[in-house]
């Protein structure tokens, strides 16, 4: 069995102009296409970004295929 194209599970937090937000994301994407949709404020481009390697997750383990793209408790991004 393969490793799937893509697995994710992390969490982020985010704090700015006095606001704070946290995301927890869990998804595997075995082949395909990803789509997020959602209201305005959910966390669909936070969750871009983390997958993108733009903003550093803080915690959890991001895989694509068998390489890891993000690994909290290695240090690995």
């Amino acid at each position: 069995m393969s490793a799937p194209a893509l697995q994710a599970e992390f969490s982020a937090h985010v704090g700015h102009g006095g606001r704070d937000f946290s995301l927890d994301v869990s998804l595997r994407l075995d082949h395909g296409t990803l789509v997020l949709f959602g209201p305005s404020g959910a966390g669909k481009s936070l969750t871009i970004r983390c997958l993108a390697g733009l903003l550093r997750p803080t915690t959890g383990r991001i895989t694509l295929g068998e390489e890891t793209l993000f690994d909290h408790e290695s240090g690995r991004w």
